[in-house]
């Protein structure tokens, strides 16, 4: 029967590629796994006649693999050999991967988009069982032992979710995903990875906080030096997340979303990081860290944020059931942040939507293992028993990425829109949706942004008490009137009067000192005062200030502590021997209804002085 192969021609590959996959395979397969995947080359084999040019003759490489193909016998090193022969080569793995049947190539898809791939999901994928035998447990019911059909070959088989609902799942080595993903991987339309205009066939939300956090960081750092706004154990306290809103006007994401918790959450994200950013600053001058200027202090902020891993993921994840210490530190959270600020500093002053797919892709190309765009090991998730408690499903191997992963990545990017650094445009999202961020599709960087990732070294700021004028005071009363309908300095007001209406409000000494616990405070809110409501107010305030600053130190505490002592009113000699001995005299002091207070540590001098004119303490 003539041979009706067509002839092919492979490529040989260069010396430096063979090497690296020989060793590679060599060290990641054993003999039944290579096995395996010399199997699935019987497409190509059955295909093609295959010849390649190996020292200095041409050779067929069908006769080699018919040689070797389904013996158990064989060498692993003949195994390795032709897999490398083969394979070493971009041109020829791509020859290779043409002739996986579609099914086969959806299963490496999900792999791609997914990093992991369940049992169930991969028979469900290529319709039939991806398991030849299997040997059942007698006393925990679950699979011990598996032969895989040859598909399964480049995989890596783990054991995935407790005890209850065990399965294998399959996974790519990080080397290997690399190496072989890219034949499989859906590129990004370059007419819509970079763009000038959104797509017109879709509504969107578009979300800059430029402006008013600007505006608000000044009145942060007030609440911040005055003790107002302070982290808790893992996150703001929701009465302080409560009582500082009131405070600061922040436009929100999802203003009238149905899930209550996403009503607040630009202003939890970024009331959370300026917090961790002015809790950092005590390493160091608060005085200096603090008197930045709104725009300075949005370009330190994340290098000073991006190590508190554990806050953050409580920040950003908010949607886990549980989030314990040995997530964070297991992760990547520092290094997702670094990469993701790297990719946004490679647009420079480029002002055109990048899509958040192309973001995601240049990630990937930059992680050393899965778990950069996973963010945990996925055991660590399933033996804690977590869940995601938006979509209600339970976090394993096969769910991770859609459940953890690509939520975490979104979610650094809407902290990034908290606080001014990009503009976002995104989509509601359903209310069974992992996360809030779901929707996210396109996003810029802000010139407030640019100026935070060091791309341009000036920033102007619109937002300017020198060229507008935002308050109005009484020359004669302690009175103030807010200018304008949307001042966002108005709310600043909370913190030194009392509302009188109508955009009207009274200081008092007392509401001006309110939050104040040092000398510090106060002068630092005079400061503020000048900065944002009036350089040169009239004399009857600078007449408030002078007393106030005047009044500190006036009442101190004693450095002294004292026992307390009551006297019996009717002793006569007693109350001489107190008033004329001159040692319980220079120990003690008298206050009014007969107390004598002791000085703590003196209790037995003044016991024993007692005890010489006969009294008993």
């Amino acid at each position: 029967m003539a041979n009706t192969k067509t002839p092919y021609p492979i490529a040989t590959p260069d010396v430096d590629s063979m090497t690296m996959w020989n060793n590679m395979l060599n060290n990641s397969f054993n003999k039944t796994q290579l096995l395996r995947v010399i199997d699935t080359l019987a497409p190509l084999f059955e295909e093609f006649e295959i010849f390649q040019t190996w020292m200095g003759h041409t050779e067929c490489i069908n006769n080699i693999y018919y040689s070797i193909k389904g013996k158990t016998a064989a060498k692993k090193s003949d195994l390795v050999g032709m897999l490398t022969r083969i394979l070493a080569d971009s041109s020829n793995r791509q020859l290779y991967f043409s002739t996986f049947p579609p099914e086969l190539k959806e299963v490496w898809r999900c792999i791609d988009k997914n990093y992991y791939v369940s049992e169930n999901q991969f028979n469900n994928i290529i319709g039939k069982s991806c398991t030849t035998s299997k040997s059942l447990s007698y006393y925990y019911g679950y699979d011990t032992d598996q032969s895989y059909i040859p598909e399964t070959g480049w995989f890596t088989v783990s054991a995935s979710g407790s005890w209850k609902r065990k399965e294998s799942v399959f996974s790519l080595s990080p080397s290997l995903r690399r190496l072989l993903l890219p034949y499989f991987h859906k590129k990004v339309s370059p007419t819509t990875a970079l763009t000038d205009n959104l797509p017109a066939d879709k509504q969107y939300v578009i979300f800059n906080g430029e402006n008013d956090i600007i505006g608000s960081l000044p009145i942060l750092r007030n609440l911040f030096i005055n003790d107002t706004l302070q982290m808790g154990k893992t996150k703001l306290p929701a009465t302080v997340l409560k009582n500082v809103s009131r405070m600061v006007s922040l436009n929100e994401f999802f203003p009238h979303s149905l899930n209550k918790e996403d009503n607040d959450l630009r202003t939890r994200m970024a009331l959370t990081l300026f917090t961790l950013y002015g809790t950092n600053t005590l390493m160091r001058s608060r005085e200096s860290a603090l008197s930045l200027s709104p725009q300075d202090m949005v370009r330190e902020l994340m290098p000073h944020v991006m190590y508190y891993s554990h806050h953050l993921t409580h920040l950003i994840l908010p949607m886990l059931s549980k989030v314990l210490t040995a997530f964070t530190q297991f992760s990547y959270v520092s290094q997702i942040i670094k990469e993701i600020l790297g990719i946004l500093t490679t647009l420079g002053e480029d002002s055109r939507w990048m899509s958040y797919e192309l973001l995601e892709d240049r990630l990937r190309e930059k992680e050393v293992n899965e778990m950069l765009c996973t963010f945990v090991k996925p055991k660590l998730m399933e033996e804690n028993d977590i869940t995601n408690t938006r979509s209600d499903k339970h976090v394993t191997h096969a769910t991770i990425y859609t459940q953890v992963g690509r939520p975490y990545i979104q979610g650094v990017i809407f902290a990034l829109a908290s606080i001014g650094i990009v503009e976002i445009a995104y989509q509601p999202v359903e209310e069974d949706s992992p996360s809030p961020y779901d929707g996210l599709e396109y996003l810029r960087l802000t010139p407030l942004g640019r100026y935070a990732l060091k791309i341009t070294d000036t920033y102007t700021t619109t937002n300017s008490t020198e060229s507008l004028k935002y308050f109005e005071l009484s020359d004669d009363k302690l009175l103030i009137r807010a200018l304008g309908d949307a001042n966002p300095y108005e709310s600043m007001l909370n913190d030194i009067s009392n509302p009188i209406g109508n955009h009207r409000y009274v200081v008092t000494p007392a509401s001006f000192l309110r939050n104040c616990h040092t000398p510090f405070n106060i002068a630092h809110k005079i400061e503020t005062f000048r900065q944002f409501i009036e350089k040169k107010p009239p004399q009857i305030w600078e007449k408030l200030f002078d007393e106030m600053l005047d009044n500190v130190g006036k009442v101190t505490k004693s450095p002294e502590v004292y026992s307390v002592y009551e006297i019996d009113r009717t002793d006569l000699r007693l109350h001489e021997i107190i008033s004329t001995d001159p040692t319980i005299r220079s120990i003690s002091r008298r206050a009014e209804n007969y107390i004598l207070l002791v000085e703590s540590g003196k209790y037995s001098v003044f016991r024993e002085r007692l005890k010489s004119y006969g009294y008993l303490v």
